[in-house]
């Protein structure tokens, strides 16, 4: 909790929030020194000092986090009469995100790849690679895409065949979208949780010539030197 706003003070609830060490003196608690915490930029960190200086204040946790949402799945190829099965996706990825109490932080799911983008085309696209690595590899003719598995990228569109005089020509699919990747810094005032959203990557239809799943987001906080990961799509809480 904070210091009071108004009203007296004392050097006693300044250690008490802060910590420090005995006997008490104001001078352990310039900004740059070992207890004031970085959300406290009013605090002086040289000259003169006093208790109304500490009005307010409060210690915090300093938080870095990172994020990305889940990949996009790879679109269906087919083998013949593929022109009449495209302006269709394979389904999106679902967004993770990172609630603070103040704020929240969301990396959206990649989009699905589209069905039978590759008119007459034999191979699948690949999907698309996030910060964390290469996508899904394409289809080869008539055969699926491959799925994802670096957090946040694209499953593989699936194969098809091109055709021929005496063949309908087919089509293959596009790849996944991969999601995109978010990292920052947040102070956490002692006491407060934060809630953690993994989503999970795109999952591709059995159709066709059937594109890859895109892989799961990711989420992994810091606090005060510990690391805390979410690799599996679901709901968590943090409270430090």
């Amino acid at each position: 909790m904070s210091l009071p706003s108004t009203g007296p003070i004392s050097l006693s609830q300044v250690q008490t929030e802060f910590g420090g060490s005995n006997p008490i003196s104001l001078s352990e608690y310039y900004y740059n020194g070992s207890y004031i915490t970085g959300n406290n930029t009013s605090v002086p960190s040289s000259g003169t000092i006093s208790m109304s200086n500490m009005r307010g204040r409060y210690k915090a946790y300093y938080v870095n986090y990172i994020v990305i949402g889940g990949g996009g799945a790879g679109g269906y190829g087919v083998d013949d009469g593929g022109e009449g099965n495209r302006g269709t996706y394979a389904p999106a990825g679902s967004q993770s995100r990172i609630a603070f109490p103040s704020s929240s932080i969301i990396s959206y799911g990649g989009r699905g790849g589209e069905n039978c983008k590759g008119n007459r085309s034999t191979s699948g696209t690949n999907g698309g690679a996030s910060y964390y690595g290469s996508g899904g590899a394409g289809g080869g003719l008539n055969s699926s895409g491959a799925d994802a598995v670096n957090y946040g990228s694209g499953g593989g569109g699936g194969g098809g065949d091109s055709g021929s005089f005496f063949d309908s020509g087919g089509c293959s699919g596009e790849g996944g979208v991969a999601s995109s990747y978010k990292s920052g810094s947040y102070w956490l005032v002692p006491g407060y949780s934060i809630t953690i959203y993994v989503g999970s990557g795109g999952i591709a239809p059995a159709t066709g010539y059937d594109g890859g799943n895109g892989a799961n987001g990711y989420a992994q906080l810091t606090v005060n030197g510990t690391n805390y990961t979410y690799s599996t799509p679901g709901t968590y809480v943090l409270t430090p």
